[in-house]
């Protein structure tokens, strides 16, 4: 059963729900350095490099599996990743990146930059409809 989530509307939003060491980490994959240390200047910092030019390079980043999981997000849930379905499709799950029991140990793949939080502590990944129309 696919589980319903909110319209995650811009990348704003979803960025909103992560820590400042998280959006660190994330930053770290993007051709770019923010103007402060400030989570606000982090976020966008973030959101500016998911729009236009630089979410095209980006995309061309990932590998043909990352590309598929956002493809089949997009198209197919209205940016919902069903990982059971991907995973009866593909085979394997995308490369999130690294894993740990405590989440300040994990690492990143350019791919968590499509999939933002529709929480503080969801487990929902969902691409921003600012994306998706891009």
């Amino acid at each position: 059963m696919t589980e319903t989530v909110p319209l995650l509307k811009t990348v704003a939003d979803g960025l909103a729900f992560h820590t400042v060491d998280e959006l660190k980490k994330l930053l770290k994959l993007l051709p770019v350095q923010p103007s402060g240390t400030r989570k606000a200047e982090l976020i966008a910092a973030i959101a500016q490099q998911l729009t236009g030019k630089p979410l095209q390079a980006l995309w061309n980043s990932l590998d043909d599996i990352q590309q598929a999981a956002v493809a089949e997000a997009v198209h197919r849930t209205d940016g919902y990743h069903d990982n059971e379905a991907f995973l009866a499709k593909y085979g394997q799950e995308p490369d999130w990146g690294s894993r740990d029991a405590y989440s300040y140990r994990q690492e990143p793949s350019k791919l968590r930059l499509f999939f933002l939080s529709t929480g503080t502590y969801s487990r929902t990944f969902y691409v921003p409809r600012e994306m998706q129309i891009e």
